[in-house]
């Protein structure tokens, strides 16, 4: 018998008595299309106003601290200053997670922030950190400062990229000139020799330097071709555009560059050497200086003029109201190097120190209070901070037995 019958229901009977959400909306099929209209605007007006960025703030709960303690071992950047870096980070009561490397010359130690805590208050806890890292006192003699990294997070939405061009055809031909008369003028004072070519090492110059600063590291280049025995009859050229040797030899061009190569990095060291200086080059026939300048040509533009551009187009950057962070890489940190004659500083009645202890006194960066006369307050501004590197030669660091003052220019 059949089943439908068995319980004294038909087919039909049985199928109206269920409820079918997929049948009532098949039969009510307005019900349907109003529905899914209705669904169909709703999320198209979500997408439109749901809110949209390229670079989404997602807020980055780690950073690190970095102190370079030049020469020293793992052990004792491990004793003397990670330990001292982790214990400032663990004030810190959102800090979940603390992981160090210590290693010869750097300690690293990273931070990890609890991850439930909101990230409206990641900036402010890392800022905290920071603070109390900047106040890690007892590092030892040469190691620091502390350089905390919390900016992972950053997006980069523009790169520029600055970059100097070559130095033009003009300026090459003009220095070309210069230098070949140059050749020409000092080969005539020496006398002819035999045993080999006559050549001109030339290193040129973007600015003049002191001949009393290049004077030195010729005269030990010259030592050196005489011991190698790679040149005879050698004399140094010091130009205000260039400076050079002048010898002859069989050696080829490319044995005496391999020479000068070898010597640099033997024997000088890298405030013998400006960075603006072109490569080495050796000229024989004085009418094929303009191609071999050009081959090593240096670049048009200075770093120091390279640094004053950037630093243009950041401060110009940084008053567009869209720009929230504006920062420069690549820059090459200025420095300026002291060489001095021991023998001359003897003879002052100075010593090492002594310089030091004289230039930190003249180069005044605070400032110097203020002055109440007359029911005004008028500032003191200290007027030693120095401005560029002629003004750290004029400083006085004694006198004679005359009275005469003797200036730091004076110890080269």
């Amino acid at each position: 018998m059949d089943k439908a019958m068995a319980h004294g229901k038909s087919d039909n009977q049985i199928i109206q008595s269920k409820r079918n959400i997929s049948r009532f909306f098949v039969e009510q099929r307005h019900i349907s299309w109003v529905m899914l209209i209705a669904v169909c605007v709703w999320g198209f007006y979500s997408y439109r106003s749901m809110p949209q960025r390229k670079d989404p703030d997602t807020p980055v709960k780690s950073a690190v601290a970095i102190t370079v303690w030049p020469g020293a071992k793992g052990e004792k950047v491990e004793q003397l200053i990670t330990r001292k870096v982790e214990e400032k980070i663990a004030q810190n009561a959102r800090v979940e997670k603390i992981r160090s490397i210590s290693r010869t010359n750097v300690s690293v130690v990273y931070v990890d922030l609890d991850e439930n805590m909101p990230g409206s208050q990641v900036g402010k806890e890392l800022d905290d950190i920071a603070l109390k890292l900047g106040t890690v006192t007892g590092l030892p003699e040469g190691a620091g400062p502390v350089n905390f990294i919390k900016d992972f997070g950053d997006t980069a939405a523009l790169m520029l990229t600055v970059a100097s061009p070559k130095i033009s055809e003009t300026a090459i031909a003009l220095r070309a000139k210069s230098v070949s008369d140059a050749i020409t003028r000092h080969r005539a004072q020496y006398e002819t020799t035999s045993g080999g070519t006559r050549f001109t090492m030339v290193i040129g110059l973007t600015q003049a330097v002191n001949p009393r600063i290049v004077q030195e590291p010729l005269n030990l280049f010259v030592d050196y071709l005489r011991d190698k025995q790679a040149a005879t009859d050698v004399h140094v050229i010091v130009e205000p555009d260039f400076v050079g040797v002048d010898g002859v030899s069989y050696a080829s061009d490319e044995a005496l560059l391999g020479y000068t190569r070898q010597f640099i990095n033997d024997r000088l060291q890298a405030s013998d050497f400006h960075p603006d200086s072109w490569q080495p080059v050796v000229i024989r026939d004085p009418n094929e200086t303009r191609s071999k300048l050009a081959s090593v040509a240096g670049d048009k533009y200075s770093y120091r003029e390279m640094d004053d551009f950037t630093d243009l187009i950041e401060k110009t950057l940084k008053s567009v109201p869209q720009a929230s962070k504006v920062s420069r890489s690549g820059i090459l940190p200025e420095k300026v190097f002291l060489l001095y004659s021991q023998e001359r500083v003897a003879s002052y009645g100075l010593k090492t120190s002594d310089l030091s202890n004289i230039l930190g006194a003249r180069n005044i960066t605070l400032a110097g209070g203020q002055l109440e006369a007359a029911g005004k307050n008028l500032s003191i501004d200290p007027s030693g901070e120095f401005k560029s590197e002629k003004e750290i030669g004029d400083v006085a660091v004694s006198q004679t037995n005359l009275g005469a003052p003797v200036y730091l220019r004076d110890l080269v």
